[in-house]
């Protein structure tokens, strides 16, 4: 079980049914990116990613989100060993902008150094376009490196949503009562990701067994809530198969593929700043 394996590629991996995660796939990413996308009215979006399964994973999730008769999406795939990468890419969004017309929107999925190089060769060829990001590049060293906040005002960026909710405020008190710190990214996930599994096990006649653990999660979400750090009460209910586990990260109902369902934040720059827009479910609806 991972906390952090969020490529599409690991829904389909050939795993008999034993990989599980407790965050969310890239591909309800794309699916909100793609729905930002078309809201902006944008018919044309040039994709450049790394050549990756995070890279590869967000733009084909995307392209199939967004592109029929009437949305296109053409791409451009690097690597960082590549030294010219920067400007490979970019010539290749001008090259389709002068063929097309333009697409309205480049969707640069990246990280935050990788990135910063492809921005500011973008700035220095006077590439006016509108910018989406995912989660990649989300963070304050991005604006440090490219060191031109008004270029990036008013971007189009998602990630996958901060927990929120008596669950997480619960273990999030817990968690800095314990190590007189916040949690970091993913801990929560993290978190979850073990207590799951150790029920798993405690309901299994062999806790070594990965098809006895397999088998046995499904009866952590079916039934009576039951909050982080009421471990006797989940044990109890799951034996029962009465369990409904509302994790520190959020809901942990794990489908057929044994992924979970997620909210993601849509979020921007603006005076310099990251901020939090919206919150959207994986369908693409607000949070509750």
């Amino acid at each position: 079980m991972s906390m952090s394996a969020t490529s599409p590629a690991t829904t389909t991996l050939n795993d008999d049914e034993c990989l599980f995660r407790t965050c969310a796939s890239d591909a309800y990413q794309s699916v909100v990116a793609a729905a930002l996308a078309e809201r902006e009215g944008f018919s044309r979006v040039f994709v450049i990613n790394r050549d990756d399964p995070y890279g590869n994973g967000l733009r084909e999730a995307f392209a199939e989100a967004f592109a029929d008769d009437s949305h296109f999406v053409e791409y451009s795939v690097y690597s960082e060993s590549d030294a010219d990468y920067a400007d490979t890419t970019i010539a290749d969004a001008m090259a389709s902008f002068a063929a097309s017309g333009g697409p309205e929107a480049i969707f640069l999925i990246a990280f935050v150094d990788d990135g910063a190089a492809i921005l500011k060769k973008a700035i220095g060829e006077n590439l006016d376009v509108k910018w989406m990001f995912p989660d990649g590049p989300k963070a304050d060293d991005l604006l440090v490196k490219v060191g031109n906040n008004a270029y990036l005002e008013g971007c189009i960026g998602t990630s996958p949503a901060a927990p929120i909710g008596a669950e997480y405020v619960l273990f999030r008190d817990a968690f800095k009562a314990e190590f007189s710190r916040d949690p970091e990214i993913f801990t929560s996930n993290v978190y979850d990701a073990i207590y799951l599994i150790a029920v798993a096990m405690e309901l299994s006649l062999d806790p070594d067994s990965g098809e006895e653990i397999r088998d046995n999660l499904s009866k952590t979400h079916a039934g009576n809530p039951v909050q982080p750090g009421q471990w006797d009460i989940f044990l109890t209910e799951a034996i029962s198969g009465q369990a409904d586990y509302a994790g520190a990260s959020g809901p942990v109902d794990f489908d057929q593929n044994g992924d979970v369902l997620s909210n993601f934040e849509e979020w921007s720059i603006e005076s310099g700043e990251i901020v939090t827009k919206n919150c959207w479910t994986s369908e693409v609806t607000p949070c509750e």
